[in-house]
Protein backbone atom coordinates (compact mmCIF):
# COMPACT_ATOMS: atom_id res chain seq x y z
CA UNK A 1 0.00 0.00 0.00
CA UNK A 2 1.21 2.87 -1.01
CA UNK A 3 1.39 5.89 1.88
CA UNK A 4 0.18 8.92 1.42
CA UNK A 5 1.83 11.74 3.41
CA UNK A 6 1.11 15.60 4.15
CA UNK A 7 3.30 17.24 5.97
CA UNK A 8 1.95 19.46 9.13
CA UNK A 9 3.03 22.59 8.26
CA UNK A 10 1.64 22.05 4.40
CA UNK A 11 -1.91 22.18 5.72
CA UNK A 12 -0.53 25.19 8.70
CA UNK A 13 0.42 26.94 5.18
CA UNK A 14 -3.15 26.09 3.48
CA UNK A 15 -4.97 26.88 6.47
CA UNK A 16 -3.11 30.83 6.31
CA UNK A 17 -3.41 31.31 2.91
CA UNK A 18 -6.71 30.92 3.50
CA UNK A 19 -7.11 32.97 6.20
CA UNK A 20 -5.60 35.58 4.09
CA UNK A 21 -7.50 34.89 0.39
CA UNK A 22 -10.48 35.54 2.76
CA UNK A 23 -8.94 38.89 4.22
CA UNK A 24 -8.59 39.79 0.80
CA UNK A 25 -11.98 39.14 -0.23
CA UNK A 26 -13.25 41.30 2.60
CA UNK A 27 -10.82 44.34 1.67
CA UNK A 28 -11.93 44.25 -1.42
CA UNK A 29 -15.87 43.90 -0.35
CA UNK A 30 -15.03 46.89 1.31
CA UNK A 31 -13.62 49.59 -1.15
CA UNK A 32 -16.87 48.39 -3.30
CA UNK A 33 -19.29 48.48 -0.73
CA UNK A 34 -21.40 51.19 -2.34
CA UNK A 35 -21.62 49.63 -5.62
CA UNK A 36 -21.95 45.71 -3.25
CA UNK A 37 -25.05 47.34 -1.99
CA UNK A 38 -26.86 48.47 -5.51
CA UNK A 39 -25.99 45.27 -7.10
CA UNK A 40 -24.42 41.89 -5.44
CA UNK A 41 -22.19 40.50 -7.20
CA UNK A 42 -21.86 36.84 -7.41
CA UNK A 43 -18.03 36.74 -5.41
CA UNK A 44 -20.09 39.32 -2.53
CA UNK A 45 -22.89 36.59 -2.26
CA UNK A 46 -20.34 33.38 -1.85
CA UNK A 47 -18.59 35.61 0.71
CA UNK A 48 -21.59 36.23 2.43
CA UNK A 49 -22.53 32.50 2.15
CA UNK A 50 -19.68 31.46 3.26
CA UNK A 51 -19.49 32.87 6.18
CA UNK A 52 -23.08 32.49 7.13
CA UNK A 53 -22.14 28.41 6.29
CA UNK A 54 -19.06 27.82 7.32
CA UNK A 55 -17.22 27.26 10.29
CA UNK A 56 -13.70 25.12 11.14
CA UNK A 57 -10.74 24.16 13.61
CA UNK A 58 -7.15 23.38 13.28
CA UNK A 59 -5.33 21.53 15.72
CA UNK A 60 -1.80 20.45 15.82
CA UNK A 61 -0.43 17.89 17.87
CA UNK A 62 2.82 17.33 19.72
CA UNK A 63 3.43 14.26 22.38
CA UNK A 64 7.00 13.84 23.69
CA UNK A 65 7.11 10.79 25.71
CA UNK A 66 9.43 10.54 28.63
CA UNK A 67 10.14 7.16 28.34
CA UNK A 68 11.01 5.06 24.79
CA UNK A 69 8.57 2.30 24.03
CA UNK A 70 10.26 -1.23 22.67
CA UNK A 71 7.02 -1.56 20.17
CA UNK A 72 6.55 2.38 18.86
CA UNK A 73 9.78 4.33 17.90
CA UNK A 74 7.53 7.50 17.32
CA UNK A 75 8.50 10.17 19.48
CA UNK A 76 7.92 13.01 19.27
CA UNK A 77 4.71 12.15 17.47
CA UNK A 78 3.12 15.04 15.62
CA UNK A 79 -0.33 15.21 13.82
CA UNK A 80 -2.20 18.20 12.26
CA UNK A 81 -6.58 18.06 12.22
CA UNK A 82 -8.55 20.73 9.99
CA UNK A 83 -12.31 19.97 10.57
CA UNK A 84 -14.91 22.10 8.37
CA UNK A 85 -18.23 22.57 9.31
CA UNK A 86 -21.04 23.66 6.21
CA UNK A 87 -24.25 24.30 7.72
CA UNK A 88 -27.68 25.59 5.82
CA UNK A 89 -31.19 25.25 4.83
CA UNK A 90 -32.39 24.16 1.74
CA UNK A 91 -36.00 25.51 3.10
CA UNK A 92 -37.69 26.47 5.59
CA UNK A 93 -38.12 23.23 6.96
CA UNK A 94 -34.54 21.13 5.70
CA UNK A 95 -31.51 21.88 6.58
CA UNK A 96 -27.80 20.20 6.41
CA UNK A 97 -24.63 19.72 8.42
CA UNK A 98 -21.58 18.53 6.61
CA UNK A 99 -18.01 18.14 8.46
CA UNK A 100 -15.11 16.82 6.43
CA UNK A 101 -11.74 16.07 7.90
CA UNK A 102 -8.67 15.97 6.94
CA UNK A 103 -5.98 14.90 8.99
CA UNK A 104 -2.13 13.44 8.78
CA UNK A 105 0.56 12.13 11.04
CA UNK A 106 4.25 10.70 11.76
CA UNK A 107 3.34 7.90 13.56
CA UNK A 108 1.56 5.75 11.06
CA UNK A 109 -2.24 6.26 13.04
CA UNK A 110 -3.17 7.74 9.78
CA UNK A 111 -3.03 5.44 6.57
CA UNK A 112 -6.24 5.05 4.14
CA UNK A 113 -7.24 7.44 1.80
CA UNK A 114 -11.26 7.76 2.51
CA UNK A 115 -13.77 5.47 2.77
CA UNK A 116 -17.78 5.33 2.94
CA UNK A 117 -18.00 2.88 6.02
CA UNK A 118 -14.81 3.84 8.26
CA UNK A 119 -14.12 0.39 8.45
CA UNK A 120 -10.70 0.35 8.32
CA UNK A 121 -8.34 -0.17 11.18
CA UNK A 122 -6.16 2.85 10.73
CA UNK A 123 -7.73 6.69 10.62
CA UNK A 124 -8.23 8.58 7.09
CA UNK A 125 -6.43 11.70 5.35
CA UNK A 126 -9.83 12.50 4.28
CA UNK A 127 -13.37 12.28 5.55
CA UNK A 128 -16.44 13.19 6.91
CA UNK A 129 -17.32 13.25 10.73
CA UNK A 130 -21.41 14.34 9.59
CA UNK A 131 -23.17 14.63 6.58
CA UNK A 132 -26.84 14.13 7.25
CA UNK A 133 -30.30 16.41 6.30
CA UNK A 134 -32.82 17.13 9.10
CA UNK A 135 -36.57 17.99 7.90
CA UNK A 136 -39.16 19.85 10.59
CA UNK A 137 -42.84 19.60 10.66
CA UNK A 138 -44.73 20.72 13.69
CA UNK A 139 -43.29 18.85 16.89
CA UNK A 140 -42.06 16.10 14.21
CA UNK A 141 -37.85 15.77 12.95
CA UNK A 142 -36.23 13.46 10.47
CA UNK A 143 -32.74 13.24 10.03
CA UNK A 144 -30.87 10.76 7.48
CA UNK A 145 -27.16 10.62 6.56
CA UNK A 146 -24.23 10.26 8.55
CA UNK A 147 -24.64 11.36 12.15
CA UNK A 148 -23.19 11.31 15.81
CA UNK A 149 -25.63 10.62 18.57
CA UNK A 150 -25.18 11.80 22.22
CA UNK A 151 -27.83 10.30 24.49
CA UNK A 152 -25.44 9.98 27.78
CA UNK A 153 -24.76 12.61 30.53
CA UNK A 154 -21.58 11.31 32.51
CA UNK A 155 -18.34 13.69 31.24
CA UNK A 156 -16.03 10.57 31.21
CA UNK A 157 -17.53 7.32 30.21
CA UNK A 158 -20.83 6.65 28.89
CA UNK A 159 -22.46 3.36 30.14
CA UNK A 160 -25.45 4.46 27.19
CA UNK A 161 -23.87 5.65 24.22
CA UNK A 162 -23.55 2.36 21.67
CA UNK A 163 -25.17 3.54 18.77
CA UNK A 164 -21.48 5.22 17.69
CA UNK A 165 -18.34 3.03 17.58
CA UNK A 166 -15.29 5.12 18.99
CA UNK A 167 -11.50 6.19 17.44
CA UNK A 168 -9.10 4.81 20.18
CA UNK A 169 -6.14 4.27 18.02
CA UNK A 170 -4.36 7.03 20.63
CA UNK A 171 -6.07 7.01 23.84
CA UNK A 172 -5.31 10.92 24.14
CA UNK A 173 -6.92 11.59 21.30
CA UNK A 174 -10.01 9.51 21.82
CA UNK A 175 -13.04 10.27 19.70
CA UNK A 176 -16.60 9.49 18.88
CA UNK A 177 -17.25 8.06 15.19
CA UNK A 178 -20.15 8.93 12.83
CA UNK A 179 -22.61 6.44 11.46
CA UNK A 180 -24.86 6.04 8.73
CA UNK A 181 -28.69 6.19 10.02
CA UNK A 182 -32.44 6.90 9.78
CA UNK A 183 -33.57 9.16 12.65
CA UNK A 184 -37.25 9.71 13.52
CA UNK A 185 -37.96 12.31 16.91
CA UNK A 186 -40.92 13.55 18.33
CA UNK A 187 -41.18 16.53 21.04
CA UNK A 188 -44.39 16.87 23.23
CA UNK A 189 -44.76 19.39 26.20
CA UNK A 190 -43.33 16.98 28.58
CA UNK A 191 -41.46 14.14 27.06
CA UNK A 192 -39.35 13.64 23.87
CA UNK A 193 -38.76 9.99 21.70
CA UNK A 194 -35.80 9.74 19.69
CA UNK A 195 -35.61 6.60 17.30
CA UNK A 196 -32.63 5.38 14.98
CA UNK A 197 -32.08 2.39 12.62
CA UNK A 198 -28.31 1.96 11.43
CA UNK A 199 -28.14 -0.19 8.17
CA UNK A 200 -24.39 -0.68 8.16
CA UNK A 201 -22.30 -1.85 10.98
CA UNK A 202 -19.43 -0.20 12.10
CA UNK A 203 -16.30 -1.76 14.18
CA UNK A 204 -14.41 0.71 16.83
CA UNK A 205 -11.05 2.29 15.28
CA UNK A 206 -8.53 0.42 18.31
CA UNK A 207 -4.57 0.63 18.79
CA UNK A 208 -2.68 -1.18 16.69
CA UNK A 209 -0.12 -3.67 17.52
CA UNK A 210 3.04 -0.74 17.33
CA UNK A 211 0.95 1.24 19.68
CA UNK A 212 2.65 2.12 23.00
CA UNK A 213 -0.90 2.26 24.80
CA UNK A 214 -1.52 -1.66 24.42
CA UNK A 215 1.97 -2.06 27.47
CA UNK A 216 4.75 -4.27 27.88
CA UNK A 217 4.43 -7.07 25.61
CA UNK A 218 7.07 -9.39 27.19
CA UNK A 219 5.34 -8.91 30.36
CA UNK A 220 1.98 -10.33 28.91
CA UNK A 221 4.04 -13.13 27.18
CA UNK A 222 5.38 -14.10 30.28
CA UNK A 223 2.37 -13.87 32.47
CA UNK A 224 0.48 -16.24 29.56
CA UNK A 225 3.71 -18.66 29.80
CA UNK A 226 3.06 -18.76 33.18
CA UNK A 227 -0.60 -19.94 32.73
CA UNK A 228 -0.26 -21.77 29.63
CA UNK A 229 3.38 -23.69 30.42
CA UNK A 230 4.51 -22.83 27.35
CA UNK A 231 5.40 -20.26 24.78
CA UNK A 232 2.44 -19.11 22.92
CA UNK A 233 2.65 -18.11 19.30
CA UNK A 234 -0.46 -16.01 18.16
CA UNK A 235 -1.84 -15.92 14.72
CA UNK A 236 -4.11 -13.11 14.39
CA UNK A 237 -7.01 -14.19 11.95
CA UNK A 238 -8.68 -10.80 11.40
CA UNK A 239 -12.08 -9.29 12.18
CA UNK A 240 -15.28 -11.20 11.29
CA UNK A 241 -17.18 -8.65 10.56
CA UNK A 242 -20.98 -9.39 10.12
CA UNK A 243 -22.73 -9.17 6.70
CA UNK A 244 -24.51 -6.54 5.67
CA UNK A 245 -27.88 -8.17 5.94
CA UNK A 246 -31.29 -7.43 7.48
CA UNK A 247 -30.83 -9.12 10.35
CA UNK A 248 -27.65 -7.44 11.02
CA UNK A 249 -29.72 -3.97 11.69
CA UNK A 250 -29.19 -2.09 14.34
CA UNK A 251 -31.18 0.83 16.48
CA UNK A 252 -32.28 2.54 19.47
CA UNK A 253 -34.76 4.41 21.17
CA UNK A 254 -34.37 6.79 23.59
CA UNK A 255 -37.57 8.61 25.81
CA UNK A 256 -36.54 11.97 27.56
CA UNK A 257 -38.63 14.13 29.94
CA UNK A 258 -38.13 16.77 32.20
CA UNK A 259 -41.02 16.45 34.62
CA UNK A 260 -41.36 12.58 35.20
CA UNK A 261 -38.77 13.08 38.09
CA UNK A 262 -39.33 16.72 39.33
CA UNK A 263 -36.38 18.89 39.36
CA UNK A 264 -34.53 16.33 37.06
CA UNK A 265 -34.06 15.06 33.58
CA UNK A 266 -35.00 11.50 32.64
CA UNK A 267 -33.56 9.86 29.73
CA UNK A 268 -34.33 5.62 29.14
CA UNK A 269 -32.72 3.94 26.49
CA UNK A 270 -32.75 0.66 24.26
CA UNK A 271 -30.04 -0.48 22.09
CA UNK A 272 -30.23 -3.64 20.30
CA UNK A 273 -27.02 -4.01 17.65
CA UNK A 274 -23.28 -5.17 18.06
CA UNK A 275 -20.87 -4.59 20.32
CA UNK A 276 -18.12 -2.32 18.22
CA UNK A 277 -15.60 -2.96 20.05
CA UNK A 278 -15.88 -7.14 20.12
CA UNK A 279 -14.11 -9.85 21.93
CA UNK A 280 -11.00 -12.02 20.63
CA UNK A 281 -11.89 -15.50 20.46
CA UNK A 282 -9.31 -18.57 20.34
CA UNK A 283 -9.43 -22.15 18.14
CA UNK A 284 -7.39 -24.68 18.38
CA UNK A 285 -4.07 -24.43 16.04
CA UNK A 286 -0.67 -26.82 16.28
CA UNK A 287 0.75 -25.60 19.11
CA UNK A 288 2.51 -23.72 20.69
CA UNK A 289 0.44 -21.51 17.72
CA UNK A 290 -2.93 -20.40 18.99
CA UNK A 291 -5.33 -18.59 16.23
CA UNK A 292 -7.06 -15.63 17.40
CA UNK A 293 -9.99 -13.58 15.54
CA UNK A 294 -11.90 -10.45 16.93
CA UNK A 295 -15.28 -11.22 17.09
CA UNK A 296 -18.63 -8.63 17.51
CA UNK A 297 -20.60 -10.03 19.74
CA UNK A 298 -24.37 -8.80 19.56
CA UNK A 299 -27.00 -7.83 22.50
CA UNK A 300 -29.78 -6.07 24.30
CA UNK A 301 -29.18 -2.92 25.87
CA UNK A 302 -31.53 -0.95 28.23
CA UNK A 303 -30.24 2.14 30.47
CA UNK A 304 -31.12 4.95 32.32
CA UNK A 305 -29.57 8.74 33.07
CA UNK A 306 -30.96 11.32 35.24
CA UNK A 307 -29.00 14.38 35.63
CA UNK A 308 -29.96 17.56 37.96
CA UNK A 309 -28.32 20.82 39.19
CA UNK A 310 -27.53 22.26 42.45
CA UNK A 311 -27.02 25.95 41.93
CA UNK A 312 -23.80 25.88 40.07
CA UNK A 313 -23.14 22.13 40.25
CA UNK A 314 -24.56 19.18 38.47
CA UNK A 315 -25.04 15.48 39.22
CA UNK A 316 -25.91 12.59 37.05
CA UNK A 317 -25.84 8.89 37.52
CA UNK A 318 -25.96 6.86 34.22
CA UNK A 319 -26.21 2.84 33.94
CA UNK A 320 -26.84 0.60 31.19
CA UNK A 321 -27.74 -3.30 31.34
CA UNK A 322 -26.19 -5.44 28.88
CA UNK A 323 -28.32 -8.66 27.29
CA UNK A 324 -25.51 -10.50 25.57
CA UNK A 325 -27.33 -12.52 22.60
CA UNK A 326 -24.35 -14.71 21.51
CA UNK A 327 -24.18 -16.63 25.21
CA UNK A 328 -20.55 -18.00 24.33
CA UNK A 329 -18.66 -14.85 23.57
CA UNK A 330 -19.48 -12.40 26.05
CA UNK A 331 -21.75 -12.67 29.93
CA UNK A 332 -24.77 -9.88 31.17
CA UNK A 333 -23.31 -7.17 32.74
CA UNK A 334 -24.23 -3.96 34.43
CA UNK A 335 -22.14 -0.31 33.70
CA UNK A 336 -22.62 2.56 35.90
CA UNK A 337 -21.02 6.27 36.43
CA UNK A 338 -21.97 8.46 38.86
CA UNK A 339 -20.36 11.98 39.31
CA UNK A 340 -20.71 15.17 39.51
CA UNK A 341 -19.48 18.86 37.97
CA UNK A 342 -18.74 22.01 38.23
CA UNK A 343 -18.32 24.80 35.92
CA UNK A 344 -15.83 28.56 36.54
CA UNK A 345 -16.45 30.93 34.34
CA UNK A 346 -14.70 33.66 36.06
CA UNK A 347 -10.91 32.99 35.65
CA UNK A 348 -9.19 35.90 33.57
CA UNK A 349 -7.85 34.79 30.03
CA UNK A 350 -10.06 31.85 30.71
CA UNK A 351 -13.43 30.59 28.54
CA UNK A 352 -14.06 27.85 31.80
CA UNK A 353 -12.86 25.67 33.68
CA UNK A 354 -14.29 22.50 34.72
CA UNK A 355 -14.56 20.22 37.71
CA UNK A 356 -15.48 16.68 37.15
CA UNK A 357 -15.43 13.93 39.33
CA UNK A 358 -16.83 10.34 38.92
CA UNK A 359 -16.95 6.72 39.76
CA UNK A 360 -17.62 4.13 37.42
CA UNK A 361 -18.33 0.15 37.84
CA UNK A 362 -19.31 -3.09 36.30
CA UNK A 363 -21.10 -6.18 37.96
CA UNK A 364 -21.30 -9.08 36.11
CA UNK A 365 -25.14 -10.30 36.09
CA UNK A 366 -24.94 -13.46 34.09
CA UNK A 367 -21.43 -15.16 33.76
CA UNK A 368 -22.30 -17.14 30.42
CA UNK A 369 -18.94 -18.31 29.66
CA UNK A 370 -18.06 -20.66 33.20
CA UNK A 371 -20.19 -23.28 32.12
Amino acid sequence: MNRISIAPTHILLTEITLALFSGTLAAKDDSASEDAEQTPSYLNQSVDWLNDTLDGELSLQYFHYLEDSAIDSTDPFVGADLTLEFTGSFNESTSYVITPRFRTDNGGRTEEVSDFLERSPSRYYANFDEIFADYYSSNLRLTVGKQIYSWGVSDTYKPVENLNPYDVVDLPTAEKMGVYSLGASGLWDSFSLETVLVPWFTPSRLPQSDNRWLGNAQVQTHRLRSLLGFDPNFAYQGRDLPPDTATNLQGGVRLASSTLIPGSDLGLTYIQGRDPIGALLTSPAALPTINVQQVFQRFHEFGMTVSTTFDSVEAHVEAAYRDTIDNDIDDDFLEYVAGVNYTYYDLPGVQEVRFVVEYAGETVINDKTSG
